[in-house]
């Protein structure tokens, strides 16, 4: 089975601005939740923050990015 990678765009209503969320799943081997997921976040003209940890806590990683 191969999975493209897609982007998911979101906007945020106090600033105004679309956002680019990328969630990458690293093939290690380990159970699903506990893959490495790597997470960066981004607005258009600005480098993205990143954030890294196990997949189950995806929602906290792109928080975490989100906030940097």
């Amino acid at each position: 089975m191969s999975i493209a990678p897609s982007e998911l765009t979101v906007t945020d209503p106090l600033a105004e601005q679309e956002v680019t969320v990328v969630v990458r799943v690293l093939p290690d081997g380990a159970p699903r939740p506990a893959r490495t997921a790597l997470v960066s976040v981004g607005t258009a003209g600005q480098p993205p923050a990143f954030a890294s940890g196990p997949l189950e806590q995806v929602a906290d990683l792109i928080r975490q990015a989100w906030l940097a």
